[in-house]
């Protein structure tokens, strides 16, 4: 076999066969940054490529070892390089999050021993298992690095044409909506850098024109090609395709320097060293920084600019720790001596001291299993899918309406206006009055509808740099715009199914769900109404992930495993696997799929509603009795429609869809803050007030993660909001509530 070499008047030569300067300093450039960006999260960090930056060298580090020793050596060698200090780092993690309450099965330890797919632990601890994608990203290219030295030693270019072709494909594949694997996209993504870092090793680097121009012509294709999501906050990372672009000007610009970037020598010189002999140590125990800067900085009340500096302290207080204490391991495991980080015993000792005051300050202060800081429903909501946190944001405004702490009401608008003047008046002085805090969140545009006491559905947009500002306008026919996923919304709707179904005879609330779905664990235990209130005692989702688990898996996981965390109707527990089964027992009871009965409710309130499984190319039915819905969400979160549409939704179920009676059932409050004042698919909005040993409410609502929707209980008035971005911190922001109240008392 030849191998394909380039002429030597117009490449580089490859480096020599020691260490290679340049891509020292590349390497350590990159894990600084990956550490910073980590910590501070700011958007202008995503933007210096430092994963393309580190595949690279990586791609060039692989081709090196395997024209040395060959593939399978290799492989053992870099095997045992990073599974020695992960496996201790996993047994730390691990030990940790079940020392703060997680109770993990042995599926979820396999990836934590063997990280072919990625490691998942608690919602508590995910700093620690977030950034371990790279380790389960890099095991792959180790292990497929023969075949693609192979490829690019004999057909360079194709193999590079291929590489690319890929994250083409990876773009289109991810603008089309579809969920893409983050594994694949990794793949494809990093494919490219990889290549790039081989054909470095093997031919040298281009002269510094055609590296110039490739990154030219990566900026060009960035600013012509790339689509980025609506409401992007600027993080690079939100795009495939923005990542490979922004990955190769980067590596074009440092390959046309090399030289220059290769001569660091002196102080600057031996921090790169360092930095490379302990690399991976620095790149696992970060977790530990950010889990301890998480819980014990960012949840301070301080200054956004303090809280930053703090937590880049705590970080690297804890990144030096783990170098005293655990980079020794990062030697052995390489099998090389101790030569630049060489630190007394004492030191090492004092590390470990830190590191276990710090991790066990946090475990007390703030996990689920630790000392309560708060309600048990505050140290619980980490644990919580978007659209429970936001019920857990409104019972706090429930307590402080009742105990009169909660905020004065805005004046409305002056009522002889026509609505649509009230309405844009109501929205712009929102926006005048809380623009400084919404700007923090990236919230940049808004879609919202207003359903009106005569019948008429009004639109409101507005964008940052939308022409013409905020503009109101009667909506369009049904069906007509663009959809927003209603996520927990759903829970509603499929509740307005339920107490259709019990003014029909069909079922009752206090129907035991055995009587339809007798195969469940304690289905003779539970009632449809305990199911609807979340009281049943079932987990949220059965441990399975939310990206990728489906109604089946769900209920069918529960079949098989299921416990029930308390005796239904003696606590509460946010549960997707509750309305799993509350809407398998009415498809039998009606006989009647859940989509079917979503699309006559939807033409009763003149409204299209639409589903989350339309164009799915799963290849069967994923709802439990196999009716042909295809999707993941299902009667939990599974509906998505225009904002006009889910107004006239929602002002159909409070003036006509339900009887006096059935509204007065789901809007009946709990008067216990820790079942977190919840209804039965609803939730109270205030002003409230104890009446009559109940929660007497203003109006009543539902959130999810795209919006959320706000009702009169006469109907006269239905706010749906669908903004790009109201969450900050894992926790929606009040003023969106506070727009949710401006425009219902505008409405009239």
């Amino acid at each position: 076999m030849s191998q394909v070499t380039a002429p030597t008047t117009s490449i580089e030569r490859r480096p020599t066969e020691g260490r290679d300067r340049f891509l020292d300093v590349v390497k350590a450039v990159a894990v600084v940054r990956v550490v910073l960006w980590h910590t501070l999260s700011w958007p202008w960090l995503s933007w210096i490529p430092a994963m393309p930056a580190m595949f690279f060298a990586n791609g060039a580090l692989l081709d090196r070892s395997l024209g040395r020793t060959g593939w399978w050596p290799t492989v053992r060698g870099r095997l045992r390089r990073l599974l020695l200090p992960y496996w201790v780092y996993a047994s730390a993690s691990v030990l940790v999050m079940v020392l703060a309450g997680w109770r993990p099965d042995a599926t979820d330890l396999v990836p934590w021993v063997a990280p072919v797919v990625d490691p998942v632990g608690s919602a508590w601890g995910a700093e620690l298992w977030i950034p371990l994608w790279y380790v389960r990203a890099y095991l792959w290219f180790v292990l497929l690095a023969g075949p693609i030295r192979m490829a690019t030693r004999r057909w360079p270019v194709a193999t590079v044409a291929v590489s690319v072709a890929g994250v083409v494909l990876l773009g289109r594949w991810q603008s089309s909506g579809a969920e893409v694997p983050m594994a694949v996209g990794d793949l494809l993504a990093y494919s490219p850098f990889v290549v790039a870092g081989m054909l470095y090793h093997q031919r040298g680097v281009p002269p510094r024109r055609w590296c110039l121009a490739a990154a030219a012509a990566a900026g060009v294709a960035a600013v012509a090609f790339v689509r980025v999501p609506p409401g992007w906050d600027g993080v690079v990372n939100r795009s495939w395709t923005l990542t490979f672009c922004v990955g190769v000007v980067g590596l074009g610009l440092v390959t046309a320097y090399r030289d220059r970037i290769g001569s660091v020598r002196g102080r600057w010189g031996r921090l790169v060293d360092v930095i490379g002999v302990r690399a991976l140590t620095i790149y696992l125990w970060q977790g530990f920084g950010l889990l301890v800067a998480a819980h014990l900085v960012r949840r301070a009340a301080l200054p956004p600019g303090i809280a930053d500096v703090l937590a880049l302290v705590t970080v690297g207080v804890v990144v030096l720790a783990a170098v005293a204490v655990f980079g020794p391991l990062e030697d052995r495991a390489g099998g090389r001596p101790q030569r630049l980080v060489n630190l007394p015993g004492s030191v090492r000792i004092i590390g470990a001291v830190v590191i276990v005051s710090l991790v066990a300050g946090a475990i007390v202060s703030t996990a689920p299993g630790g000392a309560e800081t708060g309600t048990a429903r505050e140290a619980d909501r980490d644990e919580l899918p978007l659209s429970g946190r936001a019920v857990v944001e409104r019972a706090g405004l429930v307590e402080e309406s009742l105990a009169g702490t909660d905020a004065a009401p805005v004046p409305a608008p002056r009522s002889d206006a026509p609505v649509d003047q009230r309405l844009a008046a109501a929205a712009q002085l929102w926006l005048d009055d809380h623009a400084a805090p919404l700007a923090t969140i990236g919230f940049s545009s808004l879609s919202a509808a207003v359903a009106t006491d005569d019948g008429r559905v009004w639109s409101l947009e507005w964008g940052r740099d939308r022409p013409g500002g905020l503009t109101v306008t009667p909506a369009g026919a049904p069906g007509e715009g663009p959809v927003f996923p209603w996520w927990s919304l759903t829970k509603a709707a499929t509740v307005t199914w339920l107490m259709r179904s019990v003014e029909a005879g069909l079922v009752r609330l206090d129907d035991p769900l055995a009587r339809w779905v007798p195969e469940s664990p304690y289905a003779a235990e539970m009632t449809f109404e305990q199911l609807a209130r979340h009281t049943a005692g079932l987990p949220r989702d059965e441990g399975l992930a939310f990206l990728v688990s489906t109604p089946a898996g769900d209920v069918g996981s529960w079949y098989r495993d299921g416990q029930l965390l308390f005796p239904p109707g003696e606590g509460f527990n946010y549960s997707r696997t509750g309305y799993h089964l509350l809407a398998l027992a009415l498809e039998r009871a009606e006989d009647r799929a859940w989509s079917d009965s979503m699309r006559d409710l939807g033409e009763r309130a003149g409204a299209v509603l639409l589903f989350d499984d339309e164009g799915s190319t799963l290849g069967e039915p994923t709802d439990p009795d196999r009716r042909g819905y295809r999707g993941g969400l299902w009667a939990s979160g599974g509906l998505r429609s225009t904002p006009a549409d889910a107004a006239r939704f929602f002002r159909w179920v409070a003036r006509d869809g339900l009887r006096a009676e059935s509204l007065a059932a789901v809007t009946s409050f709990s008067l216990d803050p820790q079942r977190w004042y919840y209804g039965l698919g609803l939730t109270p909005r205030c002003p409230c007030r104890e009446e009559d040993g109940r929660l007497a409410a203003t109006a009543f609502g539902a959130d999810g993660p795209g919006g959320s929707v706000a009702s009169r209980f006469d109907g006269r008035a239905t706010v749906v909001l669908a903004p790009d971005s109201w969450f900050d911190g894992g926790a929606p922001r009040r003023e969106f509530f506070d727009l949710e109240s401006r425009l219902l008392a505008a409405a009239g």
